[in-house]
């Protein structure tokens, strides 16, 4: 076999490459561009009640806990089933049920952190789904669409946690029955490029546990990262 070697028949290279340990490999083909905050694990510290409703994340566009009101939807449904996450790759969401560890197998893209139709800040808090997967329900008249939340501020460079402060909820449905239940210490606000990349250590967001100074969040210590695709 040598340069001027005839063949009759077509020959072919076969090359292959190892990419099990790539995790942005096929995802990052599919993935629509942009920087994305990413959620890596949950360690959940309280159960809301006694049944297997699925944990979910809602989010509300603005940094204000006071005026901005939470999306009544999400798709931040923590229910053991894969689905599309926020940059359009197939993800496997950990299936949240009680007080424990939960990691994700890769990386979940959780919202988009840059260019058109990333808001400049936006904020999230945790909630057990009990009337409608993917939405948000109170009683009717809750604190008059507001209830006392401990929350972390991404923009906060002192890290202190914000105790039993104002947090809206005006947007969320409401009944009278079977209801949401909130996990009032989870929530985060302020979050966009800037804070997050400001709170990373390669890549990964320093655990909330680690990012507080002083008291940390009562229900959960969130562990987040940030892709680019």
């Amino acid at each position: 076999l040598g340069p001027n070697t005839v063949f009759n028949e077509p020959l072919f290279y076969l090359v292959m490459k190892e990419t099990a340990d790539e995790p942005s490999g096929l995802g990052k083909a599919l993935a629509t561009p942009g920087i994305y905050i990413t959620f890596i694990s949950a360690n959940l510290r309280k159960k809301n009640d006694s049944g297997n409703e699925e944990f979910e994340v809602g989010y509300s566009d603005g940094p204000n806990v006071t005026y901005d009101a939470f999306n009544a939807t999400s798709a931040l449904r923590f229910d053991g089933v894969s689905r599309l996450d926020a940059a359009g790759v197939t993800r496997l969401f950990p299936d949240i049920n009680t007080a424990t560890l939960y990691t994700a197998q890769q990386p979940i893209a959780m919202r988009k952190l840059d260019g058109i139709g990333a808001p400049s800040a936006w904020r999230l808090i945790a909630t057990e789904d009990d009337a409608a997967v993917g939405e948000f329900y109170r009683y009717s008249g809750e604190f008059n669409g507001y209830k006392p939340a401990d929350y972390y501020d991404m923009a906060d460079d002192y890290l202190k946690l914000n105790l039993n402060s104002k947090f809206n909820f005006h947007d969320f449905g409401s009944g009278s029955f079977d209801l949401d239940d909130i996990y009032t210490k989870t929530g985060i606000m302020n979050i966009n490029e800037d804070n997050v990349s400001d709170r990373l250590g390669l890549y990964l967001f320093k655990d909330t546990d680690n990012n507080l100074s002083g008291i940390p969040l009562g229900d959960i210590n969130w562990r987040f990262g940030m892709v680019t695709y």
